[in-house]
């Protein structure tokens, strides 16, 4: 029957009675720390039924004792990490597992059985990791869930020993896979427990006691039940022995997985016995990034995806049989059908990759359960966290599905939309209306198990048959009916057909369900788990992937062509992307390609094949494994052999020579290698990276930005020639001991890192939005303490020059200085962020700024006064130059212009909000000093938030972090990135780096007609301090305080244009969505048109109502609003036009544009006074009105004819856009048609966009 609520649901689940479908369940969740839940409660509890199924047993609550079984893995996998941020071990090191695991130190792969069923093992290639162990793909797995470890034990004439013995027997089976190359759900937790009491010298009981338990309380969970006597409270098992039959107590076929009272070992795995509360505990601690178990970046780790697709695909393959699906993903579609979510694996355990379409979870969320359907969740988009508590089997029981869905929705604050029923499951039910029990029978694979034979778990016969049924069931577009869906009998003759048929074999046709049923079409082998779970040749004895069947492969290519991007791992084992390596590596031609492709479609041999024998051929993918692993180990035996002295120093000279002369240049940078896109004609053989149009303009970007950092560009330069003439010079020192110099690697290319495709956590724009708030706040609050600090002073003009005797305008210095150093400094702090990163200069100055601004508050005369405003300026300007372009390294084009928002809101609130805060503080007991000492603890504080909290967001100097430690890892030191083939000189950087931002603002008309503007509104905004002083103080007689708070007007101007622009910000986003994600850096001005205009007429305005007392002073103050709004609109406009139109030298150009306008707002407080004095205030505004009604065009002009400028640039990447679209269009299979034409087409333009980059360094050289 139907129900119309979460409790109705739940109570009739525990009602007594055939259709009883649980004994007790015992629910928890709670919400993020501060938010509660989302139906407004903190925490939320709820408990149903009996402890038995026996009415009159105890009721259940929230402190009954369960066997979690594999919820056991969130703490061990807690604890593993907590081991890994003491440096006990790592992720990703295999040392570890040496070194702790020295039983799994070279493990043995299961890869095939021979003709007398003895196994047939191989060494495993792989090295496991901490890692591999944590995500299921380490190769090992559980022997009730595997036929084949099951058949390896009968073989070996054992049963299954899997929790029933100690860890390094029932883990002691020969791997699936190699490790990292496929998902099998085993005991990698175990092994992962192990790590962490071997490394500590204790028990893992002993040490989860000290680290979690006792940490947050857990009194009630332990490996034991005679811990705390919490078996007292323990509840029984019961079990569904086949579908729709009644329950029943004990655990029935699943015997096998029974929890042990006493285990024979501490399994991290499987064997936590622990209550609601309790567990609940653990995952709000988590949710909330307490800080008590883990640090924040391990918290982001956990919910990380961490599996190679290859692994992702396996995984997928594997939730794609229902009985699998049922365990780990409860209530979801299986993956690959209509309407299913896809998913990964994190260090913490599963997470989807979108959305629940239905309500309930968002994407990003970790979830797992345990074997007797116990439930769980963190989902820390959607703030909340819950557990799903009852002791059912078997593992997977599907008539009650329904009801964790519902308590995610329940905790959501999600109604139901129709009345929910409990037969329907998958991610419609809650729109599916009550059907009878055969009529969704299907769906939950009702098998009959009257005559399974031996001691294999109801589980494991669920998985043998639901394999074969999902196999063809998956083909069908509509459920077949009750009458006409196959009901599998599992017998023997079951168990071989499917094993059979997962080998690619038919021999089900000796079987007597092929008397009764006709055989089903043979299925897509991309669609079974154990292909991806082991090499191809063991799928078929005696076929491998060079002779597979031809119509499964035109299947999948066919089905690739259609959807590159659900098909992307659709060659899990490279093997097809090796062949066609091998057939087309010796190409010189896209034409020649072409024709290979042709002659291999109708069977010849290409001209490369004829060329170069089948025996010599090697595989790429093993070549370039073996290089990375020793670089240089075909080079050192002849390295090393010279035996003649004079063809030794033959050797040793031309090598000196080689060594001299090989040097990074932009056009090596982007020369193609084997397996670049430029390099190959079929898109399908493309490495993600390169098929994902994201990811290609990521590394064209930070290569970009290496090839125009100092250092990187070729040594016989016009600009380098005194540099070579001294390297040349100085003779290169020899290595020592007589050796001689080794030979260069064989291709760097294949030796410099990248980053590992669009997704990679290490960019910063992967970055988890709270990391990436974090980091803005502080920016943004660096950025406002060093432009408080340059207004704050104007209020203490005049107490300073009474101080020490000098006139006003002098004292004035003390702000205009401050400006000056606005100017100076980003010629500095902008080339070192691009050489160093984007901390560095931002750390040092913000100490610098705090050290200078106390110097100016103890300072005993003007001088020193003076010089260390200057200097406090310098250092105050490097957040001015460097945090819009570490906002462009965070965010992309679609949050970019918001987060440049936000900081240029702190560009000018700062010098608006200081004046009133300076004023009160030097008419109060304070004095002028404290001023500075006001603007030094902002700076202190701002330094220590950045020096503990900040992070390198610079993708350059990412990569170089990221290659140190692979060589640190691998000891392979051939390893690096770009960055570091830079040769630092400081003649060099004076003349090149510091040079740039004014060859930008000279040579560019964009940079040089927009930073006039800006600095003129710049220049303005610091003269309204002295004019806003001689109107309110002088014409309305205020006092110092009390006159700053006329800026509140402009304020308020300025939060307007804030908010439109957040407002606008959506339609932005739709807009660059529908160009394909192209940014057009024209579209950022509309809004400096109408900011122009209210601009100058702010300044009439202002003017001609504050040069007389006779006017409210309200009118002047309103006048704010105009001017205000100007100021911000012109200013974040313009800004994110110079971001967006030079965005690979973002800092050199907001250098440029920095100098300029802080020359103009250190150089207008000093004539600000004269001019208002002289001319009259109504007239001194009139002229600076009309100078703004002359610059209103500006924007229009560019906004006209912008990209035609942009296209004559020398720096702006414009003409990369058409290429870019271009790519955009082929990841979508826009230009599928393959011919000849096209494809010469392609080449042509790819030739052409090199050369124009190429012409552009050249230009930037000159």
């Amino acid at each position: 029957m139907p129900f119309n609520s979460f409790d109705d649901a739940y109570r009739a689940a525990v009602k007594p009675g055939p259709d009883r479908l649980l004994s007790g369940v015992a629910l928890g969740a709670a919400g993020a720390l501060g938010k509660g839940l989302p139906s407004g409660r903190d925490d939320f509890f709820a408990t149903y039924g009996t402890l038995e199924l026996d009415p009159t047993s105890p009721s259940v609550s929230t402190k009954t004792t369960f066997w979690i079984a594999s919820c056991t893995k969130l703490v061990t996998a807690i604890a593993a990490l907590q081991c890994v941020e003491r440096d006990l071990f790592t992720l990703d090191d295999a040392a570890d597992i040496d070194r702790l695991l020295p039983e799994w130190r070279q493990p043995d792969m299961l890869t095939g059985w021979s003709d007398d069923q003895t196994p047939i093992l191989q060494p495993a290639k792989e090295k496991m990791t901490l890692r591999k162990l944590l995500t299921h793909t380490s190769g090992i797995g559980y022997d009730f869930l595997s036929p084949e470890l099951m058949k390896w034990r009968k073989s070996r004439g054992e049963g299954i020993v899997s929790l029933q013995a100690p860890i390094t027997e029932s883990f002691g089976t020969p791997l699936l896979f190699e490790p990292g190359s496929g998902f099998a759900y085993g005991g990698g937790l175990d092994l992962a427990g192990l790590m962490v009491a071997r490394a500590n010298k204790s028990t893992l009981e002993a040490y989860m006691r000290q680290n979690i338990f006792d940490v947050l309380g857990m009194d009630s969970t332990s490996f034991h039940v005679k811990h705390n006597d919490i078996e007292r409270l323990l509840m029984p098992m019961t079990t569904r022995p086949a579908p729709g039959a009644a329950l029943v107590s004990g655990y029935g076929p699943d015997e096998p997985l029974k929890a042990l009272l006493e285990p024979a070992d501490e399994f991290g795995g499987a064997g936590l016995f622990s209550n609601t509360e309790d567990y609940l505990k653990l995952l709000k601690s988590v949710l909330r990034d307490d800080g008590k178990l883990l640090k924040s970046k391990s918290i982001d780790l956990m919910f990380a995806p961490s599996i190679s697709p290859r692994a992702q695909a396996s995984l997928n393959t594997t939730l794609s049989v229902p009985p699998y699906a049922a365990i780990m993903i409860p209530g979801e579609g299986l993956p690959g059908t209509p309407g299913a979510r896809a998913w990964t694996h994190a260090l913490g355990g599963l997470v989807a990759l979108e959305d629940d379409s239905r309500g309930g979870l968002k994407a990003g969320a970790l979830q797992w359960g345990g074997a007797p359907n116990l439930k769980w969740w963190i989902d820390r988009k959607g703030g909340t966290c819950g557990v799903f508590s009852t002791q059912l089997f078997p593992a997977g029981e599907l008539q009650h599905a329904f009801l964790g869905k519902l308590f995610q929705r329940e905790v959501q604050a999600i109604e139901p939309e129709d009345e929910i029923s409990p037969y329907a499951v998958g991610p419609l039910f809650f729109r599916a209306p009550a059907r009878k029990l055969e009529d969704t029978d299907w769906r939950r694979g009702r098998l009959m198990h009257g005559d399974a034979a031996g001691p294999i778990p109801w589980l494991t016969q669920q998985i043998l048959a639901m394999t074969y049924h999902a196999c063809h069931l998956r083909r069908q577009t509509a459920p077949p009916t009750a009458q006409s869906a196959p009901r599998l009998p599992l017998t023997a003759c079951t168990v071989s057909a499917i094993q059979g048929l997962l080998k690619h074999d038919a021999p089900y046709e000796d079987c007597k369900y092929s008397r009764h049923h006709p055989a089903p079409p043979k299925p897509n082998f991309s669609l079974t788990l154990e292909r991806h779970q082991q090499p191809r040749r063991n799928f078929r004895r005696g076929r491998t992937a060079a002779n597979m069947q031809e119509e499964d492969y035109e299947i999948l290519r066919n089905e690739a062509n259609a959807s590159p991007d659900r098909y992307s791992t659709w060659d899990p084992n490279r093997e097809f992307a090796e062949r066609y390596h091998r057939r087309h590596q010796h190409d010189q031609s896209h034409e020649e390609r072409m024709r290979n492709i042709e002659a291999h479609e109708r069977g010849d041999r290409t001209q490369s094949e004829l060329s170069f024998p089948r025996e010599q051929v090697t595989s790429p993918v093993r070549e370039k494994e073996e290089e990375v692993a020793s670089p240089l180990s075909r080079h050192s035996t002849s390295s090393a052999s010279t035996v003649s002295s004079a063809s030794s120093s033959s050797t040793h000279s031309a090598r000196l020579e080689e060594i001299r002369t090989a040097r990074s240049t932009p056009a090596r940078d982007r020369r193609p290698t084997l397996n670049s896109q430029a390099s190959s004609g079929n898109y399908l053989t493309l490495h993600p990276t390169e098929r994902n149009p994201e990811a290609i303009r990521r590394i064209e970007t930070h290569r970009s930005q290496h090839a125009g950092t100092v250092g990187a560009s070729r040594v016989d330069s016009r600009l380098s020639r005194t540099l070579t003439r001294r390297r040349t010079e100085k003779p290169l020192p020899n290595l020592g001991a007589g050796k001689p110099f080794p030979p260069l690697l064989p291709d760097r290319e294949e030796y410099v890192v990248e980053f590992d495709g669009v997704d990679d956590p290490l960019h910063a724009q992967n970055w988890p939005m709270k990391k990436k708030l974090g980091i803005g706040a502080m920016l943004a609050f660096d950025a406002l303490s060093a432009t408080m600090g340059s207004s704050i002073f104007s209020a203490a003009t005049g107490p300073v020059s009474q101080q020490f005797g000098v006139a006003n305008v002098v004292g004035t210095l003390g702000t205009s200085l401050f400006v000056f150093g606005y100017a100076f400094g980003p010629l500095m702090w902008a080339p070192m962020s691009e050489l160093y990163g984007r901390k560095p200069p931002l750390i040092i100055a913000a100490f610098g700024f705090a050290i200078f601004s106390i110097a100016v508050a103890v300072a005993k005369d003007l001088q020193t006064v003076l010089i260390c405003r200057f200097f406090a300026g310098l250092f105050g300007s490097s957040p001015l130059a460097i945090v819009a372009a570490v906002f462009a390294d965070m965010f992309d084009n679609k949050l970019r212009g918001l987060a440049v928002a936000v900081f240029s809101a702190t560009v000018f609130m700062g010098p608006l909000l200081a004046p009133f805060i300076g004023g009160f503080i030097t008419e109060s007991y304070l004095g002028w000093r404290w001023t500075e000492y006001i603007s030094s603890f902002m700076g202190f504080l701002a330094f220590a938030l950045m020096f503990f909290f900040m992070e390198e967001t610079y993708p350059p100097v990412v990569l170089i972090n990221k290659a140190s430690e692979l060589r640190r890892r691998t000891k392979n030191w051939g390893i690096h990135a770009k960055q570091e083939e830079i040769e630092v000189d400081f003649k060099e950087l004076l003349v090149k780096n510091v040079s740039r931002p004014m060859r930008i603002l000279f040579t560019e008309p964009i940079v040089l007609l927009i930073t006039i503007y800006m600095s003129f509104i710049y220049g303005l905004l610091y003269l309204f301090l002295t004019a806003y002083a001689l109107v309110f103080q002088g014409v309305y007689g205020w006092s110092g305080g009390v006159g700053g708070l006329a800026y509140f007007g402009m304020v308020a101007g300025e939060v307007i244009a804030f908010i439109i622009v957040v407002c606008d910000n959506p339609r932005y986003i739709r807009k660059l969505e529908a160009n394909n994600n192209i940014p057009v850096p024209e579209w950022r001005l509309p809004i400096a048109m109408v900011g122009g205009v209210l601009f100058a007429a702010g300044l009439f305005w202002f003017g001609w109502s504050g040069y007389t007392g006779q006017i409210h002073w309200i009118v002047p103050v309103l006048s704010g609003l105009f001017t205000g709004f100007g100021i911000f609109s012109i200013f974040l406009s313009l800004l994110n036009y110079i971001v967006d139109a030079y965005l690979m030298f973002a800092a050199s150009a907001i250098a440029a544009n920095t100098f300029m306008r802080s020359m103009f707002g250190g150089v207008f407080p000093l004539f600000a006074t004269f001019m208002f004095n002289g001319m009259g205030i109504q007239w001194a505004s009139t002229l600076l009105g009309c100078v703004g009604a002359v610059l209103v065009p500006m924007p229009v002009i560019f906004y006209l004819y912008g990209k035609r400028i942009r296209g004559r640039s020398s720096f702006a990447p414009a003409p990369d856009i058409a290429q870019d679209k271009r790519r955009d269009e082929e990841s979508k299979g826009v230009q599928g048609n393959g011919d000849g034409g096209s494809g010469e087409t392609t080449e042509r333009e790819s030739m052409n966009g090199d050369t124009g980059g190429m012409q552009k360094e050249r230009s930037k050289e000159q």
